[in-house]
């Protein structure tokens, strides 16, 4: 936290303060720009907005309780703060003991509400659950007056914050890395999330859109554990067509019976302007009648039908070792891009690995990157495929 500083005559400023105010958004280092905020008070001013410009309370509980003093003391700082990742360490909702007096638990609750009410400038949001866990978390995330334009949820369920977000029309990004365990109920009208572009979160949420969203990215992901709906889950992807540009789809917990081929050949009809695609598979055995040169022909029909495809990345799941494509890679990793490029005419850019990795759940796989130049020219290099959760 930034101290106030000592007074320092300005006679020492060689330069305009709007110039340090530019030369002090390079500083990346939060000690560093204390050290600057103490120098001087007219330091002091310039520097402070890029110290508290993005917070990160994810430390301990003793973090929070002290950004929350601070807000508390000098709500001029909280104005400043436009992205902030914010742990809630507390067990449930507000209560008092025996005598009436706030529990501990009451009491970080309040120092999370004091700090949500203080950034009313905030405009991106991450948040994450502590060491506890508990259903009324949601309340920490009423009346909060900022508007966003990110959200990040890791830990909290849907239904705890489908209020929150239902007063943030504002919300361009989101993502929601909890299962959504669709169970008919839950249903997302036209006016929810009005100007949604990217957003990342467990396929089943799609079954609760009714109507088109401004979507440009869409990360979707299969929970461990969730029915398979087949290719029915994807079906409301339709509703996107119109804006859609990137697809991942990351299908390793995928307990289902339906192949990749018929995976893409179902999303080709549905996004046939698609741009890029990225696939990371699931285990899916091969039909008793169906061999590993069948399955290719078919995955190379089902690529033919995107009329934009600029960009195809492919992997099959971490620990699958006995995946057709390892089969179809005994023709050579050139080859096999080759004919993937003969597919589709749209396409510049091909990723796949080339080797089984043989470990259990990995986000990030070596692999060969191939890309085509107008005249038809293939180069091939070295890359990496990423199918995890994105970084903030």
């Amino acid at each position: 936290m930034a101290l106030q500083p000592q007074t320092h005559p300005n006679a020492f400023l060689m330069l305009p303060l709007e110039l340090y105010s530019h030369i002090f958004s390079f500083v990346s280092d939060n000690q560093d720009l204390c050290q600057i905020c103490l120098s001087s008070r007219s330091f002091y001013q310039e520097a402070v907005p890029k110290l508290y410009h993005r917070v990160n309370l994810t430390l301990d509980e003793e973090q929070v309780i002290s950004f929350a003093w601070t807000m508390e003391t000098n709500r001029i700082l909280g104005t400043f703060v436009e992205e902030l990742t914010i742990a809630f360490w507390f067990e449930a909702a507000p209560a008092v003991d025996g005598r009436g007096r706030p529990t501990s638990q009451a009491f970080m609750f309040t120092a999370c509400r004091k700090i949500l009410s203080a950034v009313n400038n905030l405009r991106a949001l991450a948040t994450m659950v502590g060491d506890h866990w508990s259903e009324g978390h949601a309340m920490v995330l009423r009346d909060c007056s900022f508007r966003l334009h990110t959200f990040h949820n890791i830990s909290l369920n849907i239904l705890d914050v489908i209020d929150f977000l239902h007063r943030q029309p504002t919300i361009q990004r989101f993502t929601h890395r909890r299962p959504f365990f669709m169970s008919g109920e839950t249903r997302f009208p036209k006016s929810f999330l009005p100007n949604l572009t990217s957003m990342e979160a467990d396929v089943e949420i799609l079954f609760a859109f009714q109507g088109p969203r401004p979507l440009r990215e869409l990360f979707l992901h299969y929970f461990e554990g969730e029915i398979e709906f087949g290719t029915s889950m994807l079906t409301n992807l339709s509703l996107f067509g119109e804006t859609l540009v990137s697809l991942i789809l990351d299908r390793e917990n995928c307990n289902g019976d339906v192949d990749c081929p018929a995976l893409m050949g179902f999303i080709g009809e549905k996004l046939p302007h698609l741009g890029r695609l990225s696939i990371l598979d699931g285990r899916i055995e091969l039909a008793e009648n169906q061999s590993v040169d069948a399955t290719f022909i078919r995955f190379l029909s089902s690529l033919s039908l995107f009329k934009k495809l600029h960009t195809f990345e492919y992997s099959p799941a971490s620990w699958d070792i006995s995946s057709f494509w390892w089969a179809v890679l005994s023709r050579g990793a050139t080859q096999v891009a080759r004919e993937i490029f003969s597919s589709n005419p749209y396409l510049r850019e091909i990723k796949f690995p080339t080797t089984p990795i043989c470990v259990d759940y990995i986000s990030v796989f070596p692999a060969i990157a191939f890309s085509k130049d107008d005249m038809n020219n293939i180069q091939e290099n070295p890359a990496v495929l990423k199918f995890g959760w994105e970084d903030w």
